[in-house]
């Protein structure tokens, strides 16, 4: 994976006819990649050292954090999430960053953007006929704390479902397919709350659904 993106990588940076603001998706999405091959890498080190050793109750390290600026972070994944879907004209994806000045948190950010990254595909996944809007908003709190939170106004969520999601299996999306809620909540949930924050769902069936995101304070680098 990684030698094709060193390929691209450098291809991106000779292009000549390509708008800055394009090719500034490009290099993230190609970073973005990276980043989440090289975890892979790592965690398959890991596993092979620890089934080397025959301790199969030995758990992997802890991922690294580190205090990031969330605004800049978001906004970069919204606008490569607009490319991404730019072919489903009835679907806005928007990012919301009033009020988030400051807005600091303790996290991986390889991490957070590839549940951000799943709990959008879910919510365009579930809307019904393609249609739909999806915002991502950052807020900063009285207390310092960061929320992060992502709405849509797709179909909603069944109350007997939400009392089970983000668990491990279980999964809610369009009719007859797995996509939709399902494995990215139950990844979602474990993540936020590696970085020491709270994770919750608010939905009404045919109204829509909120993901709530909130991350404790950090120091200002």
């Amino acid at each position: 994976i990684r030698s094709p993106l060193s390929a691209l990588s450098s291809i991106v940076n000779q292009i000549q006819n390509v708008p800055e603001n394009q090719r500034l998706i490009l290099r993230s999405s190609i970073n973005r990649i990276s980043d989440i091959a090289n975890t892979l890498l790592t965690r398959a080190k890991e596993q092979k050292t620890q089934d080397a050793a025959a301790t199969s109750s030995a758990s992997s390290e802890p991922i690294k954090l580190s205090v990031e600026l969330l605004p800049a972070l978001i906004d970069s994944l919204v606008s490569e999430k607009r490319v991404q879907f730019r072919d489903k004209i009835g679907v806005d994806i928007e990012a919301d960053l009033v009020n988030s000045y400051g807005a600091f948190a303790n996290i991986n950010s390889t991490e957070l953007q590839r549940l951000l990254s799943n709990t959008i595909n879910n919510a365009i996944e579930a809307s019904p006929e393609s249609k739909g809007k999806i915002v991502v908003a950052v807020r900063k709190l009285e207390d310092g704390s960061v929320l992060l939170k992502v709405t849509d106004n797709g179909k909603g969520i069944p109350n007997h479902i939400l009392d089970k999601l983000g668990q491990m299996g279980v999964t809610h999306g369009k009719d007859g397919t797995q996509s939709g809620y399902g494995l990215g909540v139950y990844h979602a949930k474990k993540t936020i709350e590696s970085f020491g924050g709270k994770f919750e769902i608010q939905t009404q069936e045919g109204a829509g659904t909120t993901i709530l995101m909130t991350l404790p304070p950090a120091p200002t680098p």
